[in-house]
């Protein structure tokens, strides 16, 4: 449960946006790029590059890409001192806002040497986050660098290219993590914080021809159904950043399938285990026939639940294959006891999930029929920015749901958490009322039977929140746990 509350703050601070503006929003689900920029192409775009300035933490936020660049406003990001981190310019939003069609210039230029005005240091990688999960479509020859070997703070002074920025604005738009210059990291075992890896295509042209082969010639269609893919399987931490991307490029396909998902039941943290109990009992039996009445079963006994199964099987089945692409981004030569027993049990699951699901493929598995409320407050902050009158409606109609005083602790916190992200999304659109009745219903339980698990925080945040739909505060920006 700590770790969703840690992922909640974080989640819940890149999706904060200058809210005080939202009244004047437009109701359709995505903006075109800024008014003066409209009638550049795009190579005029990718030539404005070079006019961006920047230091260091500057040049980390614009090159790492994060948050969606187009749907986000800049003055709610810090810096580590506290400082508003410089806005990402107009010309690198724009040519993401246009999605596809940047794609093929983008291409062009990744190894582009011309020089921008972002200035950083750091040590030369190799880091690259591929197209595909599946180990053998992906470009060979990278993530080889060893980034527990670099201990100087600025091992090479570096100016970004706007190679660089183009491999990031591919990213952006294809949601992958196309980090140029990723923040400084933890070294093994919490030790020392390593120097920032410069992941520069212009200076390393593999990393230009793998995003080539990956993306090259990608269609809107294409586009649309890697984003779907994004949504649905794989690395849980795309999900939410992939429905952000489709209901900002594709609001007319994408809507009601996020729609879909937003209708699911929340149900407790407890459920989440019993899920992964039941898989780990069902790995363990040997005869198919064994393992076939084990899955009828649990239909029978919670349908809802029954539906995440084959989710929750391809879950580990990708976990262990993200645990091998990162032991080789590490050099870590040896394998574990740990490592070798997740390989198996990745070897179990696949033979398991073929028995049991054949018609369904491990790497694409149909959402669930349900979810824990943390994992659904991710999906509204993402969609906050860029939700249309639809999504803001069924959002609406799910807080208004709510039940403020039912489930244990972590439930009640983790409804709380969906419900400030709900807020985030519905202020100033006119339901402050209906906002309202939640926020105070929780305040007052919580007034007579104590703080939840002492997490003043979270009390905090609500009464902020209610100060709010009441008139008698300002949009909070962050979350109080930051």
């Amino acid at each position: 449960m700590k770790y969703w509350l840690l992922l909640a703050a974080v989640v819940i601070l890149v999706a904060g946006v200058a809210l005080q503006s939202r009244k004047e929003q437009a109701t359709t689900s995505s903006s075109l790029p800024p008014p003066p920029l409209k009638s550049k192409s795009v190579k005029q775009l990718i030539d404005s590059l070079r006019e961006i300035q920047g230091e260091f933490t500057d040049a980390y936020y614009m090159t790492e890409g994060r948050g969606f660049l187009p749907a986000n406003e800049q003055s709610d990001f810090l810096d580590d001192n506290g400082k508003d981190l410089q806005p990402v310019p107009d010309a690198l939003k724009a040519l993401i806002a246009r999605g596809v069609d940047s794609l093929p210039e983008l291409m062009d230029h990744l190894v582009d040497h011309r020089l921008t005005q972002l200035h950083t240091g750091g040590y030369f990688s190799d880091r690259y986050d591929p197209r595909y999960s599946d180990p053998a479509r992906q470009p060979q020859g990278l993530n080889q660098v060893d980034m527990n070997s670099h201990r100087s703070p600025n091992e090479h002074p570096y100016t970004v290219t706007v190679g660089d920025l183009c491999y990031v604005a591919i990213g952006q738009i294809v949601n992958r993590g196309l980090e140029s210059i990723p923040h400084a990291h933890i070294g093994p075992l919490g030790g020392a914080i390593l120097p920032p890896a410069i992941n520069s295509p212009t200076q390393n042209h593999k990393l230009a021809e793998a995003v080539r082969k990956d993306w090259g010639g990608l269609t809107k269609d294409e586009h649309f159904h890697s984003l779907m893919d994004d949504l649905t399987t794989g690395d849980i931490g795309r999900h939410p950043m992939a429905a952000e991307r489709l209901l900002y490029y594709y609001p007319e396909r994408s809507t009601g399938f996020l729609v879909h998902l937003l209708q699911r039941k929340l149900y407790p943290y407890a459920y989440e285990m019993r899920l992964s109990e039941t898989v780990e009992r069902i790995l363990q039996m040997v005869n198919e026939s064994d393992r076939k009445a084990a899955i009828m079963k649990f239909q029978h006994d919670d349908r809802m639940l029954a539906s995440c199964l084959p989710a929750e099987f391809a879950r580990r089945i990708e976990s262990a294959e993200t645990d091998e692409i990162f032991r080789a981004g590490t050099h870590q030569k040896e394998l574990t006891a740990e490592d070798r027993n997740g390989i198996m049990q990745s070897n179990r699951a696949k033979e398991v999930f073929a028995d049991a699901y054949p018609n369904i493929d491990f790497r694409h598995p149909p959402p669930g029929e349900g979810v824990i409320p943390e994992v659904q407050s991710y999906l509204v902050s993402a969609l906050a920015t860029v939700a249309n009158d639809r999504i803001r409606d069924v959002v609406l109609k799910r807080l208004l749901e709510l039940d403020p005083e039912k489930g244990d602790v972590d439930f009640r916190l983790g409804k709380d958490q969906f419900a400030c992200s709900a807020a985030r999304m519905l202020a100033g659109f006119g339901h402050d009322d209906e906002c309202l009745k939640y926020f105070d219903a929780r305040i007052k339980f919580q007034e007579e039977h104590g703080v939840d698990d002492g997490r003043q925080d979270f009390l905090s945040w609500l009464k902020r929140w209610r100060a709010v739909f009441s008139h008698k505060g300002t949009l909070p920006d962050h979350s109080p746990q930051d």
